[in-house]
């Protein structure tokens, strides 16, 4: 006689399959086995679904779907669209298996829906749900660490207050203690939306009745024209900075006008010496640690078309024959980032504000205000506005997500609005003085 307690799985079903007419006794077997409330559902894709879309390029795209419950019973979804069915199965799949609890038969969120998770708790739990870039929810959760689980000990302590005692209060309380601390607009409205969204999906989930963050109005966006350089100060810039270890890289973001991260992120194949075109693909930020990812939007994806005659290409391909000579086994190639220790390991970004402090003590003017590499960005985009350039042009090759974004925050750059205004102003005045 088998001692079936002594046998795997498959050990089992193999034994069962030589015997005809046992095959629902295995399968209410499989049942038992795995409806442990201390495990995963450990064999097929159950709860899963699967469908197919043709795309407009003939090809066609797959989306896995996830079945989840809540305590009551009310099942949810959570999609998984990819090129190839492999890929949107194992998505699916490793989601279940390690996102999810197999309890009584369903799949449910690691929080025990008996309880009322905290915001801490639930907004990683609406991280955990979004289809987005990995980069996406790495920033997601940079917020949800810095704001949340290590916030400072001026800001309010929300972390381990329960979604359902959240109040008007704590979202007013939270939003004048950042400005306290001297946090931009922008930074404190994304926070708030973030966990606003996370209370929306709540509601969803019939986790709560209402959501208290969409009741409170935003902080007012900063409208103040930006810090920018005058055209000489660039250039005294740039000649401070000769033989400097930075030289290079502070060149492409005074000529280029792309961001910090973008700049870091550059690699060798993204630059086109024959027709000076530079491809703006991968970025390298705090959420990021050293290593190159994607960009967050479809509008930052973009090229820069410069003059292959300007200084900054003979910078950059002298600052690619060094790298080629530091590497004498031939080891170097055109994924290298631009910008890198000679092993090819991005610098930190200690490593250029270090030294960028100490350029600017050496420049003659001084700003009212903090100024840094961002700084650079807006004096690209300003005083190519200021000589003439169509704002359209300098919206895509800044990587704004509108020309309205470019106007709004650069409308004093542009030549001729001030005259035009005057001049229409000056024309009704003395026209209704006429009459």
């Amino acid at each position: 006689m088998i001692n079936y307690e002594d046998l795997t799985l498959k050990q089992i079903e193999q034994s069962f399959s030589k015997k005809p007419g046992l095959k629902k006794a295995m399968k209410d077997l499989r049942l038992i086995l795995n409806n442990n409330e201390k495990s995963k559902k450990q064999v097929g894709l159950e709860g899963i679904t699967f469908s197919s879309e043709q795309l407009k390029d003939g090809s066609y795209s797959y989306t896995a779907r996830v079945y989840v419950y809540n305590s009551e019973g009310k099942r949810t979804q959570k999609p998984f669209t990819c090129s190839t069915v492999k890929e949107a199965r194992k998505r699916a799949y490793d989601y279940q298996q390690n996102e999810l609890i197999f309890k009584n038969g369903k799949y449910y969120f690691h929080v025990d829906q008996n309880d009322t998770p905290t915001v801490s708790e639930w907004l990683d739990i609406y991280i955990k749900s979004l289809t987005c870039k990995e980069v996406t929810k790495k920033d997601y959760e940079s917020n949800r660490q810095r704001y949340l689980i290590n916030a400072p000990e001026e800001l309010p302590q929300l972390a381990d207050i329960p979604i359902t005692e959240v109040t008007p209060d704590h979202v007013e309380l939270l939003k004048s203690s950042m400005l306290k601390l001297g946090y931009k607009s922008e930074t404190i409205n994304k926070f708030k939306n973030l966990v606003s969204s996370s209370f929306r999906y709540a509601i969803i989930m019939k986790r709560l009745k209402e959501n208290i963050f969409r009741s409170i109005d935003g902080v007012e966006e900063d409208r103040s024209v930006p810090e920018f350089l005058l055209d000489d100060e660039l250039y005294e810039l740039i000649n401070v900075s000769k033989n400097n270890p930075i030289e290079v890289f502070l060149n492409v973001l005074g000529f280029t006008g792309v961001r910090f991260g973008e700049g870091r992120g550059l690699r060798w194949k993204d630059i086109n010496f024959k027709t000076g075109e530079i491809n703006i693909r991968k970025q390298i930020n705090k959420s990021s640690g050293l290593t190159p990812t994607s960009l967050k939007t479809p509008s930052s994806i973009r090229t820069i078309e410069c003059d292959p005659e300007m200084p900054l290409f003979g910078m950059l391909l002298g600052l690619k024959v060094k790298q080629q000579q530091e590497q004498p086994d031939k080891s170097f190639n055109e994924n290298r980032l631009v910008f890198s220790h000679p092993d090819g390991k991005p610098f930190s970004e200690q490593y250029y504000r270090r030294r960028f402090k100490k350029l600017q003590s050496k420049l003659s003017f001084q700003k009212d205000t903090n100024w840094g590499f961002h700084t650079l960005r807006h004096t690209w985009i300003t005083l190519n506005l200021k000589m003439g350039e169509d704002i359209k042009k300098v919206s895509r090759w800044a990587g704004h997500k509108s020309v309205k974004i470019t106007y709004d925050v650069y409308s004093h750059a542009i030549p001729g609005e001030g005259k035009k205004a005057s001049t229409n102003f000056n024309a009704m005045v003395y026209a209704n003085a006429t009459k």
